[in-house]
């Protein structure tokens, strides 16, 4: 009778350990949740937003895209001027300026656009804040 009693204590417990174990699936996952398929598609921007940014643009970066549009236009460096810059965040990798057949990271980028004058003609150039840039047509 002894046994008898030893075995339904054990049993009682594994029991007990199994409804415990299952329980514990009950919490909010950590991971990401798959998404509700009757919820539309979230769009992203299409158009750069302005970010939240105030400084100037460090020096280092202005004199690289002077010397890019000098070099691009044959004029001389000191004839390149800033007319405009602007902090946006940009909706992909493309920074506002995609080429075709490119593929760009499709996050949003914080960053910049500027505008040289040469000759009186204005250029438009964007980056990010890492100091990359490029030259937008």
């Amino acid at each position: 009778m002894m046994t008898t009693q030893r075995m339904m204590l054990g049993l009682s417990l594994l029991l007990l350990l199994a409804l415990v174990g299952c329980g514990a699936g009950t919490a909010a996952p950590n991971g990401p949740t798959p998404a509700d398929p009757t919820l539309p598609p979230v769009e992203q921007p299409q158009e750069a937003v302005p970010a939240p940014i105030t400084s100037e643009l460090p020096p280092e970066w202005l004199d690289a895209m002077i010397a890019d549009l000098a070099a691009q236009q044959g004029v001389d460096p000191e004839q390149v001027s800033l007319a405009e810059v602007e902090f946006v965040t940009w909706p992909d990798g493309a920074l506002g300026c995609p080429q075709e057949g490119m593929f760009y990271p499709q996050v949003l980028i914080d960053g910049f656009r500027a505008v040289l004058v040469a000759d009186g003609v204005e250029y438009a150039y964007h980056g990010d804040l890492q100091g990359g840039f490029v030259y937008c047509e």
